[in-house]
């Protein structure tokens, strides 16, 4: 017998498999999938805190109008409104809208965790000299005590109600 006739006919080997992938492939899309992750959860932070960022803007403008003018009124009324529309953006219509007085600096108390609002002093600031009565109004303490209450007033979840 032929010892040529014994060997098989020339064949290719079979094609390299795509799947399973190599480590390394899981290692990329495990790392994608965890920057996508951080991306969502980034951007959904961000449009949770956007009311907050646009308040702290808003209210570095009237610092610095009120800088300018030294009209205390106009500052007052202008910290007033801003706290009213911040309110009302986080805590909604129906908890806010109807709220005047001394029901409404008890709400910005309790929403805000601490007692900022409950002094004489700054009762009368906010309810009295936004609209025309004179008083002494400390310009400063005024747009430091709002800038906390924005600061340190949770932003109410969607998932949780208010």
């Amino acid at each position: 017998m032929d010892p040529l006739e014994q060997l098989r006919d020339l064949h290719m080997p079979d094609p390299v498999s795509v799947w399973p992938p190599v480590f390394g492939w899981w290692i990329v899309l495990l790392f994608a999938i965890i920057c996508v992750a951080i991306g969502l959860w980034i951007k959904r932070y961000r449009q949770a805190t956007a009311p907050r960022r646009v308040a702290l803007a808003a209210l570095i403008d009237l610092h610095t109008s009120f800088n300018e003018t030294q009209d205390i009124t106009k500052l007052m009324a202008g910290l007033s409104q801003l706290i009213r529309r911040y309110a009302l953006v986080c805590f909604g219509r129906q908890n806010v809208a109807g709220l005047t007085g001394a029901a409404w600096l008890t709400f910005l108390d309790e929403r805000g965790k601490s007692p900022l609002f409950s002094s004489e002093r700054i009762q009368q600031a906010l309810t009295a000299v936004p609209y025309g009565s004179q008083g002494s109004v400390d310009a400063e303490e005024m747009v430091t005590l709002v800038k906390r209450w924005i600061k340190q007033t949770p932003v109410p979840s969607k998932r949780t109600p208010v």
